[in-house]
């Protein structure tokens, strides 16, 4: 069984394509240092003007950098063709069809741990809350709704987790692949209907998942369809195994990147990590003021929300010391915000530029139904 094209550029995007892996955090680094001039002259050279020199998700550099990955396809095909033989060629191929499979597992043991510990959906940020629906991108409201809901969150890790456990084993890998179609679809459907930015990359974790499928599918096939009768029998393809410890070795390795963020922080549920006291949500007491809240993000964020529901946010750290926000506005303009917060009223003061003081006071988002953990059996 010969080597084909779809063969070596599944195995060079599994090697080439960035990731944010932990344990090798240099990986992303070193693949946009190598391909990103090269991206960039493929993409003018084919009248592509990037905004983003970066291999970001859907970028037009990462457009590029796929395909810089199929011509580079072609071209070893060409080298190898009729300089490998057939049994060498079925070796290599066994490799390739097993990277695959630890590399999807992998993946998807990532994003579904990340599901699962809330990583991934967090509970909406008090500034979603308060911002009127219409006025949502649909790929924020989908991150918000999937968010509210840590019962569902559990449910879509465990239904990436499954098919990835299943993948790392032979006599499993037929039906964890056939799995991991199933989810991947939804992933893609999700991610081109609500238009969120790793479509190719989705893409090509679906096609890595109908590649490790197809001898099953092709049996189903011929049973379901053609009706014919088919003996059970070992797919060459699946014949190759490494060492029992160098198995268990990376199937180690496979768990530990996908949990080393939990595993440091300690946090296995985003919905109860500690926030810092002075984040949420603040109501301005001035209602004729062109401030109507201001909103403290998790991450560092400081947003004010005029009478009109138009949100202009800084970056923030807070000096605990001095009582000031430190703000960065998008020009890397640096200004001072000196604050006072009264843990017994909840109220903040706060003074802008102009000398003008503002006071606000804080709003209990738990409250809000969105927030609620409902359930109804029946609706009278």
């Amino acid at each position: 069984m010969k080597l084909r094209i779809v063969d070596c550029f599944l195995l060079l995007g599994i090697l080439l394509i960035p990731f944010s892996f932990h344990l090798l955090s240099f990986q992303p680094e070193l693949i946009r240092l190598l391909f990103v001039p090269i991206n960039s002259k493929l993409a003018t050279t084919l009248g592509f003007h990037p905004l983003f020199f970066d291999l970001s998700s859907d970028s037009i550099l990462f457009y590029m950098h796929f395909l810089l990955l199929v011509l580079l396809s072609f071209v070893a095909m060409v080298l190898i063709k009729n300089q490998i033989s057939d049994i060498r060629q079925l070796k290599i191929k066994q490799i390739i069809q097993l990277a695959a499979a630890y590399y999807l597992s992998l993946i998807l043991l990532k994003y579904g741990f990340d599901k699962l510990f809330k990583a991934q959906f967090p509970l909406p940020e008090p500034n979603l809350l308060f911002t009127p629906l219409g006025k949502l991108d649909k790929d924020i409201l989908f991150w918000s709704t999937m968010g509210s809901s840590r019962s569902y969150c559990i449910f879509m890790g465990l239904a990436e987790i499954i098919p990835a456990i299943l993948l790392l084993y032979r006599r499993t890998r037929g039906i964890g692949a056939l799995l991991s179609v199933m989810v991947l679809i939804n992933v893609l459907a999700v991610n081109f209907s609500f238009d969120i930015s790793v479509k190719l990359y989705s893409a090509f974790l679906l096609s890595l998942a109908l590649y490790l499928a197809f001898p099953t599918l092709q049996t189903i096939f011929k049973i379901l369809i053609q009706q014919q009768i088919v003996l059970p029998y070992e797919d060459k393809l699946w014949n190759f195994n490494a060492k029992p410890f160098v198995k268990t070795a990376i199937i180690l390795l496979i768990f530990a990147e996908a949990l080393i963020p939990y595993l440091k922080s300690g946090i296995f549920n985003d919905d109860i990590a500690p926030r810092h006291h002075l984040a949420g949500a603040y109501e301005n007491v001035d209602q004729s003021s062109e401030i109507k809240r201001i909103f403290i993000h998790r991450d560092s964020y400081l947003i004010f929300q005029n009478i009109n529901d138009e949100m202009s946010d800084y970056k923030m750290s807070i000096n605990s010391l001095k009582n000031t926000f430190e703000v960065i506005d998008y020009e890397e303009n640096k200004f001072v915000i000196p604050f006072n917060f009264n843990r017994k009223t909840n109220e903040l003061l706060i003074e802008l530029q102009n000398h003008k003081k503002f006071k606000f006071e804080k709003i209990y988002t738990s409250h809000l139904p969105l927030m609620q953990k409902q359930f109804h059996w029946m609706v009278d």
